[in-house]
């Protein structure tokens, strides 16, 4: 019932509905899962790293960490040292996940999802999206706020093919991700955050903007995070989710 209630409180105009649901094809919605928060889930499946045949260096079959290589082995290009400052003031609780490897915070006012909703929307995804192709994602962790319409969401990929260096697969994701459509734009950056390496998205289309962020370890499975809010309430927001990216630390 709660779950239902928080739907009730992010009704959106036809407008909004249909500019995200653009984002998907012939995808009947469910009354109990707000579009925003199932348009992210889509997007996460159809925009996919690509395939390459590059092996991992430090992957093991399950993505649990194995022995470090030499630093100078590790050091990837492209990903220079960047400082971040998680302002306290503008993230929550915050959050150890051992089976994700990081520590991190979401923005303040950003609960976790009701369990009821959380479920709903993985059945909705996997109803959809009947997949077993190893290099989608799968939502583990969602906060939100519900009155603004903001969700942050944290998917694993739990079927990552052990051969393949995430690296590699994901060098060329702001070109997949652009691919999507004509009125969806892409900006992107990498760089070093500690002892993690983001590959960050800034997605947007006429009515809502996707903070997405790819953390890449030479010994783990990659992570995907995503911050999902309406585009008009960017420049309210935006504070908060740059102090929760600076939150995330390596376990």
């Amino acid at each position: 019932m709660a779950a239902q209630g928080a739907s009730e409180r992010v009704n959106l105009t036809e407008g909004e509905a249909s500019g995200y649901l653009r984002l998907m094809s012939g995808v009947r919605t469910s009354r109990m899962i707000p579009p925003i928060l199932l348009a992210a889930i889509v997007l996460g499946i159809a925009c996919q790293p690509e395939r390459r045949d590059t092996p991992s260096a430090g992957a093991s079959e399950k993505g649990r960490e194995t022995p470090p290589r030499t630093q100078e082995a590790r050091e990837r290009p492209g990903f220079v040292e960047t400082s971040l400052r998680a302002d306290p003031v503008l993230i929550g609780i915050s959050h150890a996940d051992s089976t994700l490897g990081v520590r991190f915070a979401p923005p303040a006012g950003w609960p976790p999802i009701d369990p009821a909703l959380f479920e709903a929307t993985n059945r909705a995804r996997d109803s959809l999206f009947a997949t077993t192709d190893r290099l989608v994602s799968r939502p583990v962790r969602m906060y939100v706020d519900h009155e603004r319409r903001f969700y942050m969401i944290l998917a694993t990929f739990s079927n990552w093919p052990a051969p393949l260096d995430p690296y590699a697969a994901f060098a060329g994701y702001g070109a997949v991700v652009r691919g999507r459509g004509p009125d969806v734009e892409v900006s992107e950056r990498t760089f070093r955050h500690g002892r993690l390496d983001i590959h960050q998205l800034f997605i947007s289309n006429p009515v809502m903007v996707n903070y997405r962020l790819i953390l890449l370890r030479e010994d783990r499975l990659p992570v995907q995070v995503d911050y999902l809010l309406p585009r008009a309430s960017y420049e309210l927001v935006s504070g908060a989710i740059e102090a929760s990216i600076a939150s995330f630390e390596r376990l």
